[in-house]
């Protein structure tokens, strides 16, 4: 990916929920499913990094850069009320909907997927 495509693709961005999703996938490269997995107690703003939870079930630290630091801060200051994961976008009676993991939340995933292909075909 070229530089040019990357300024495209944050200039399609429509929310600050789809910049710091964008920005976070970019700069960590960590898998969708991992970014949809994050709990907020596991991001550290102060030295920009988290904590995620790959694929085979191991837990490693990732860094992201200032930008991606200030998008984030940005949407969570935004989000009403505040989730316990980072990029949750609903409440399913009076729970939240949905932590990613073992496949439970199908309908949530294909949002991810439509909303991510919807960035990166704008």
């Amino acid at each position: 990916m070229i530089e040019e495509d990357v300024i495209h693709l944050k200039i399609s961005c429509e929310s600050p929920r789809e910049y710091a999703m964008l920005e976070f996938l970019y700069s960590t490269g960590c898998r969708v499913g991992e970014v949809q997995k994050l709990d907020i107690e596991d991001i550290n703003l102060e030295n920009c990094s988290a904590i995620v939870n790959d694929k085979g079930a191991k837990q490693r630290e990732i860094y992201f850069t200032t930008e991606c630091k200030i998008w984030i801060k940005r949407y969570l200051e935004s989000r009403d009320p505040p989730y316990r994961f980072m990029l949750s976008s609903f409440v399913e009676n009076g729970e939240e909907n949905c932590t990613g993991g073992l496949g439970v939340c199908t309908n949530h995933q294909l949002m991810w997927s439509s909303e991510i292909v919807r960035i990166a075909l704008a």
